[in-house]
């Protein structure tokens, strides 16, 4: 009766014990659970942080591309601006002399 006991008092122990592990495993099935979850929202982050450092790349690109194109623009206007005052001082100088000759003639 007493190597019964032992036996029974055994088979308790084991028991708990594999109560115990069926519990922590179950536990480690949540915190893997958790763990692959996080992993995924991490990868999320990372390729929204790369599709955004693209994007931003793309956009730095596309403002000194649109910055250089302003110089060119602004440069091309200032010549514009430069040749048409010439234009106009050459259009009054000629008037005034239209102006002397016929008055020249007019006096004769």
């Amino acid at each position: 009766s007493l190597d019964n006991d032992k036996k029974l008092e055994m088979v308790v122990k084991f028991d708990k014990e594999v109560s115990r592990c069926i519990k922590l495993l179950e536990e480690l099935e949540g915190v893997v659970g958790r763990k692959k979850d996080v992993s995924q929202q991490v990868k999320d982050a990372r390729e929204a942080i790369s599709s955004g450092e693209r994007t931003m790349s793309e956009i730095t690109n596309t403002n000194t591309t649109l910055k250089r194109q302003q110089a060119t623009v602004m440069d091309k206007f200032q010549r514009l601006e430069h040749q048409a005052s010439l234009k106009m001082e050459a259009a009054v100088s000629f008037v005034e002399e239209q102006l002397k000759s016929r008055e020249a003639v007019e006096a004769e």
